[in-house]
């Protein structure tokens, strides 16, 4: 738990919590308890829930989903990683902007992930989550 003393530390947990080895699936349960309580999350306009917001739990039933498709990334895994970041804070407070690499097999794809944090309780929550993607997982491109 310590990773959540600093605003590095819980976007660290957040790409770990959503990669996984080949086989695997997301770690939902440590996904789950980087989330303020009744913190919520918007998709990309491009999905099909089009500015609909999702609570943590409908986040995560997303998630499943995906995997469970027939684009599911079950098999080879799946590496979230940051590549850049633009963080504003003040106090208890704090915007990130963390710009993100998605590898799975041989398929990438990268977007931005946006974060709005709080300290609160000696350690930081995400408060809301939006994002959205530049390009779309193909295989081969890089």
């Amino acid at each position: 738990m310590s990773e959540l003393l600093t605003i590095d530390g819980i976007v660290g947990a957040l790409y770990h919590a959503l990669s996984f080895a080949p086989g695997g699936q997301p770690d939902y349960e440590r996904l789950a308890d980087l989330f303020y309580p009744g913190a919520r999350a918007l998709p990309p306009n491009d999905d099909d829930l089009v500015g609909s917001t999702l609570s943590v739990d409908e986040l995560i039933e997303l998630s499943k989903e995906a995997a469970r498709g027939p684009s599911g990334r079950r098999e080879e895994g799946l590496i979230e990683r940051e590549v850049a970041r633009s963080t504003s804070a003040f106090g208890t407070i704090a915007q990130v902007f963390s710009t993100f690499e998605v590898i799975s097999g041989d398929a990438r794809a990268r977007g931005v992930n946006a974060l709005q944090l709080v300290y609160q309780g000696g350690r930081w929550w995400i408060a809301s989550f939006a994002w959205d993607d530049e390009s779309q997982l193909v295989a081969g491109d890089a």
